[in-house]
């Protein structure tokens, strides 16, 4: 199940990552909302700055393998 009732039925997702090269975002979904809540570079949304997020970006050069982490804080302790 997926915000989007894509299998048929609503529920709560956390999309960890959606990029290519030139975009990235993380998006937060309620069991009812297929848009979301999200953040990241590209397509709108500008928490990268333009230049830190592509091929030969400053942070991220998106040419070369690259690592995300995640943490997802619950009652203010982080759960790993």
């Amino acid at each position: 199940c997926d915000a989007n009732k894509v299998c048929g039925v609503h529920c709560a997702e956390v999309d960890l990552m959606e990029a290519n090269q030139h975009a990235f975002r993380s998006t937060l979904h309620s069991k009812f909302d297929g848009a979301g809540w999200t953040g990241g570079f590209g397509g709108g949304f500008r928490d990268f700055r333009r230049g830190q997020y592509r091929p030969n970006g400053r942070c991220i050069d998106t040419r070369r393998p690259f690592h995300v982490r995640v943490h997802f804080v619950e009652h203010g302790m982080i759960v790993k």
